[in-house]
């Protein structure tokens, strides 16, 4: 989850990637290391246990990570380590991502549905999507059972709500001022 200092980390990275012209090697080995913290959970506890010294704890990540990631990647960490904020970097990961897909012209959506949408109803709600925002779409699924029936859309901060309950509403209020 995303917290205020996770979104200040990861812009601050992501400023200074852009400054040394490495955007695109430090956000590929964030958003990897993120797929490495999903898939191990003894990365992932690692990262979390603030009982482990940070002496001991820089050594094991330099010892993992030089000269696989980006010097860069690797001080980022180490700064984080000293400032006791590894916990965070799976928030500042997943901002960082949003920050790599909005420098690519990428949006990234969420389609609300009431039920698991088709593959090719997905596929073509993401391409209506493209052709009305004029970026390439990054969509995710989510189900919320409590809809009657149609889909709500969030892109950004913006929310489409195509729902049929929103439809019924709308329809009624033009039946009303009839």
């Amino acid at each position: 989850m995303a917290t205020q200092a996770s979104r200040r980390y990861a812009r601050a990275v992501f400023e200074l990637a852009e400054e040394q012209q490495k955007t695109d090697a430090v956000c590929t080995d964030l958003i990897t290391l993120g797929t490495l913290i999903e898939q191990s959970r003894e990365l992932a506890r690692f990262l979390g246990n603030l009982v482990i010294p940070s002496e001991k704890r820089t050594q094991t990540l330099t010892a993992l990570f030089e000269g696989k990631v980006d010097p860069l990647t690797l001080r980022f960490l180490l700064f984080l380590e000293s400032k006791r904020r590894l916990v965070a970097l799976p928030g500042i990961i997943e901002q960082i991502g949003l920050l790599f897909d909005e420098k690519q012209g990428v949006l990234n959506a969420e389609i609300t549905s009431a039920s698991q949408l088709e593959p090719a109803q997905f596929a073509s709600i993401g391409r209506k999507l493209e052709d009305r925002f004029g970026k390439k779409i990054k969509a995710t699924a989510a189900v919320d059972p409590a809809l009657l029936g149609g889909f709500i859309v969030q892109v950004g901060g913006t929310i489409y709500d195509y729902s049929i309950e929103t439809q019924l509403q709308s329809l009624g209020r033009k039946l009303a001022g009839a």
